[in-house]
Order: C-alpha cells, then sequence, then structure tokens
C-alpha cells in the first residue's frame, strides 16, 4: 500500500523533437517509455517531416502527443513542445538521441539533494551505454559564468524546471544553432543548475546537424558576447576577456576543420573582440587549458585504439 507520508515526485513533461528522423525517432521515443521513471506526458513535436517520421510514430499511438507544424526550425519545436506540455519539469530530447533506462529517476534523486536548481543535466556519450551502479554519482553545480565560457548542458540531456523556462522566455529562435547555450546562459542567471556526471544520453553526431555550421556558429556567439556586454550581470572585463575566448575557439575550429579561409576571416575579426590585452588573458585562462584538454582528450583515444 503507497505511503501517504512520501512525497509525491514532480509531474515531468517530455518534449522530443522530430525533422526528418525516421531512422532515429523510434528509438528515441521508445527510450523514453522505457523508463523506470515514467513520465506523466510525452509530447513529440514534428517540424515538418517529409520522410516516414510520422509513420515511425503511428506505433506508439495512445502513449504521445503529437503536436505537428510547419518546418521551423528547434527553436520554435521545442518552444511549441513547452506550450503543450503541464509538466512542472519539462525534459527535452533530440529525435536522433535517446535516453539510458534510469535517466529520469536519477534526475529525480539529484532534484532531492538540489532543489534549488533551475536545470537538472548529465553527461553524455556516443557509445553504447554501460551498466550503473546505484551509487550516488558526482554532481557539480553550474553557475551563470561557466555557461557564458562555455555550454555545459548538451539539451538531451536536460530536465528544466518550466517556471524557469518561462521566466528566460524559452528558445530564441534568431539564434538557432545557438539557442540551447543561449537559452541556458539566461536560465542560469535565475537561478543555478547542476550536472550529473554520469553519461545519460547516447548522442548521435550528425554531420549535417544545424549545429554544424561553424561559421554561423562564430557569428552567433559574437551576438551573444554583444548582448552580454550591455548588461550588468557579468564585469566589462569578464566579458571582454570571453568575447576574445569565444573568437579564438572557432579560429582553433577553423583549423581542425581546415577551413583556412574561415581561420582568417575570424583572425581579422579579432580586433573587434576585445585588445590585446584581452587576447592574451583569454589565450592564457581559456585556450590554452583548453587545446591541452582536447590533445590529452586525443591522445588518450589513440592509445586506447592502439591498445
Amino acid at each position: 500500500m503507497p505511503d501517504p507520508d512520501a512525497p509525491v515526485a514532480p509531474s515531468i513533461s517530455v518534449v522530443v523533437t522530430s525533422y526528418n528522423s525516421q531512422d532515429t525517432i523510434g528509438d528515441a521515443v521508445a527510450s523514453v517509455l522505457a523508463q523506470t521513471h515514467l513520465p506523466e506526458e510525452i509530447i513529440v513535436v514534428d517540424d515538418g517531416s517529409t520522410d516516414k517520421s510520422l509513420e515511425v510514430l503511428a506505433q506508439f499511438a495512445g502513449r504521445i502527443t503529437v503536436v505537428r507544424q510547419d518546418n521551423q526550425g528547434p527553436s520554435a519545436a521545442r518552444n511549441a513542445g513547452i506550450a503543450a506540455a503541464s509538466g512542472e519539469w519539462i525534459a527535452f530530447l533530440d529525435g536522433d538521441d535517446s535516453w539510458h533506462p534510469e535517466k529520469l529517476a536519477l534526475q529525480l534523486v539529484a532534484m532531492d539533494r538540489f532543489s534549488d536548481a533551475a536545470v537538472i543535466a548529465s553527461d553524455w556519450t556516443r557509445a553504447p551505454f554501460g551498466t550503473y551502479a546505484h551509487d550516488e554519482p558526482r554532481i557539480e553545480r553550474v553557475f551563470a559564468s561557466e555557461i557564458a565560457v562555455l555550454n555545459r548542458y548538451q539539451t538531451s540531456t536536460v530536465l528544466a524546471r518550466r517556471t524557469v523556462l518561462d521566466a528566460a522566455g524559452g528558445f530564441d529562435s534568431a539564434l538557432d544553432s545557438a539557442e540551447d547555450w543561449d537559452l541556458w546562459l539566461r536560465v542560469s542567471k535565475l537561478k543555478p543548475g547542476i550536472l550529473i556526471r554520469l553519461p545519460l544520453v547516447f548522442y548521435r553526431d550528425n554531420p549535417q546537424g544545424v549545429s554544424k555550421n561553424l561559421r554561423r556558429l562564430a557569428l552567433l556567439a559574437e551576438v551573444i558576447m554583444d548582448r552580454e556586454a550591455t548588461h550588468e550581470y557579468f564585469s566589462r572585463s569578464f566579458v571582454a576577456n570571453l568575447s576574445a575566448w569565444h573568437n579564438q575557439r572557432f579560429i582553433v575550429a577553423a583549423l581542425l576543420n581546415r577551413d583556412f579561409e574561415q581561420a582568417k576571416e575570424l583572425a581579422l575579426r579579432s580586433k573587434s573582440r576585445g585588445s590585446l590585452a584581452n587576447h592574451v588573458q583569454a589565450y592564457l585562462i581559456y585556450t590554452q587549458p583548453f587545446l591541452l584538454e582536447r590533445l590529452t582528450r586525443r591522445a588518450r583515444r589513440l592509445r586506447r585504439r592502439a591498445a
């Protein structure tokens, strides 16, 4: 018999977004239905698919709600899902990703420990899930200053408080490609979040994805940094160093992609992204550790392959 004094878990709505995801949307929805803690509702927003995505979704009739709209991009699709949702918390899942069966259950445990969190996210993986022990995983608090340096939340890992999403204004379609970073930055200014250091999402790296356009991402990073320069949440010096850092990291990304023309364009724009002193500080504080971490990670992968 249920314990009448037991705390009632908050209601969770899952918003799954799909655009021409016929090969993966079935796995995505199935991973939500396989949760050890089932959500109250699953809303799938089909963003104008022209493939057989809707036929795949038909097998889940009665267990999900499908919202159809003309193709408008990821921000509009997620916002439509939020508008249709009734839960106190909103979990997001892109149609080409999938969840570990214990994702929501572990996030609820973390919610009990950090009751003030606006966002409860986790790590993600490109490899098959492992079997996890039931010990509490390591959890880190995440503040706005950290999100401003680099987005810490992959959207398919996020469970977010509905009231804070509404207060922040939702996803901004004008910033598609960087819309998730932008929203999590705005949300984190209202309330801190937490990150569960356990990979609870299987992320499929789609090379055609909207976030793969580095040129657009670099320009949007400038838009976001210019906006922050007009606000008073962060100090001017911090934002100036950040602006230089984001310029540098996209130069590095362009070079790694052998897009030397874009690297040249970004280098020429560097004068408008901070003073020489800002660029020196950005390199020492952010870029150098970033490069060392990436090189260490790559060397580790190469050693594993050689073993």
